[in-house]
């Protein structure tokens, strides 16, 4: 039988549902992606199926992903760089997790231990740490 080799490392923090915080945003409305709406180039994640749109503009876009382990479904979002820290991002967290559930599905993400951004993106928007995936090496 093979044995840990005591190096145990971990890059990736798991988050599974918590509770609705009930953001509000004054001036961002979310909504399904229109075919005709201009998104801004994405460097992070694809192209969401829902938008957080500001003045007629789409700032925020995200979705969830359900190619693998029903039921449960990937969170992902990318704000555009000069709409960040607005809380854009949560909201469209909070939004998104209600549309999981009303395709029956259950909401989960995942970012990496470095992206302090994203964890609190996560966790504003209604998610909570649940794990973390770890790598070992095995002798």
């Amino acid at each position: 039988m093979q044995q840990l080799s005591g190096h145990v490392t971990s890059d990736t923090i798991l988050f599974a549902a918590g509770n609705s915080n009930g953001l509000q945003s004054s001036n961002g409305m979310f909504r399904r992606r229109r075919r005709n709406d201009r998104v801004f180039e994405h460097h992070a994640e694809p192209v969401g199926d829902f938008v957080i749109e500001v003045a007629g503009t789409v700032v925020a876009t995200g979705g969830f992903l359900l190619h693998y382990n029903p039921p449960f479904a990937d969170l992902f979002m990318e704000v555009r760089p000069d709409a960040r820290r607005c809380g854009y991002g949560s909201f469209l967290i909070q939004q998104l997790i209600v549309e999981c559930y009303l395709a029956g599905r259950v909401p989960a993400a995942r970012t990496g231990v470095d992206n302090v951004a994203s964890q609190r993106t996560l966790l504003k928007g209604g998610l909570r740490e649940c794990g973390r995936m770890l790598r070992a090496a095995f002798r």
